[in-house]
């Protein structure tokens, strides 16, 4: 008897100690599985936009690393998001931009390297109540710079610039317009920049960066216009003009995008930026979305951003 009772003490002992000790490492081994999707792609925490369907679905999908080229010039991007629109360049060998591979993360950039450099959607978008635009550019301290645009300034029209000033160039402009000149804009930071130099620009103005823009006419809680700026995940402040304005219409109508040089709306440079990706979706995107996407374009171009 003596000895079944130890049996016994020494089983259920045993177990609940192997049951504490596994409790006690978990977090070790959680800490160390998480030390290792820092390097790894964590699938729970990643979205790629090509399993986006439906009503999200992207509206234009279009990665430098998918090109077609004539004469050392990217002449279109393929639509690899089967959504019947791509980027095109429509136009003679100057205004087509240069791909160079091997860039950021073993990937290829397109270089808007020239005065008429640029890329147009080939189909404008049916009309929807909001819009998010995604894109991975690297600025080159050119003020004025045309970064994306719409091929002409109506209500809901869009533009993301650099602005006119040389002592900001390396800033990034968002604009949504309510009519002909008014509209709501938001801005990155300055920070110590004092001239057109890029060496006065903070180190993350200079580099690759992750931007997403987000644009709707109408907010779901009541009338009035709306849009968010992100840069590398971080949101910027409103520059100048009212918040939100009280648009004639609640859909965005008929959007269509460019890339670089469009002589159409303010700005009409496009001077050796560099874009990698280009993502148009046809909504709002939420916080939680916005970040498994930006993430998955971290690991895409294996950079943090």
């Amino acid at each position: 008897m003596p000895l079944q009772g130890l049996k016994s003490g020494l089983a259920i002992r045993g177990m609940q100690s192997g049951r504490l000790s596994g409790n006690a490492l978990a977090s070790v081994q959680g800490g160390y599985k998480g030390g290792m999707h820092n390097q790894l792609p964590d699938r729970d925490k990643m979205l790629n936009p090509l399993n986006l369907s439906g009503d999200k679905k992207p509206a234009l999908y279009g990665l430098a690393d998918f090109y077609n080229i004539t004469g050392g010039n990217t002449t279109n991007l393929n639509d690899i998001a089967n959504t019947g629109n791509y980027l095109s360049s429509n136009g003679s060998t100057v205004s087509r931009p240069i791909p160079y591979a091997n860039v950021l993360g073993g990937k290829t950039i397109l270089k808007y390297d020239g005065s008429a450099a640029a890329m147009f959607m080939t189909t404008a978008v049916a009309g929807r109540p909001a819009f998010t635009i995604m894109c991975m550019v690297k600025l080159n301290g050119t003020a004025s710079l045309s970064i994306i645009d719409t091929n002409s300034i109506t209500m809901g029209a869009i533009l993301v610039s650099t602005p006119a000033n040389s002592a900001s160039a390396c800033q990034i402009r968002s604009r949504l317009y309510s009519a002909t000149s008014t509209g709501t804009t938001y801005t990155s930071d300055v920070g110590p920049t004092t001239s057109s130099s890029v060496a006065n620009t903070p180190a993350e103005f200079q580099d690759y960066m992750l931007l997403t823009c987000k644009f709707r006419l109408n907010q779901p809680t009541g009338v009035g216009s709306e849009q968010d700026m992100y840069i590398n995940g971080r949101r910027h402040q409103i520059l100048s003009g009212a918040d939100a304005f009280v648009p004639a219409n609640s859909n965005i109508s008929a959007l269509s995008l460019g890339i670089g040089n469009n002589p159409t709306t303010q700005n009409s440079l496009a001077l050796g930026f560099e874009m990698g990706m280009t993502l148009l979706l046809p909504y709002w995107l939420e916080g939680a979305e916005q970040q498994k996407i930006e993430n998955y374009f971290r690991w895409y171009y294996n950079k943090s951003f």
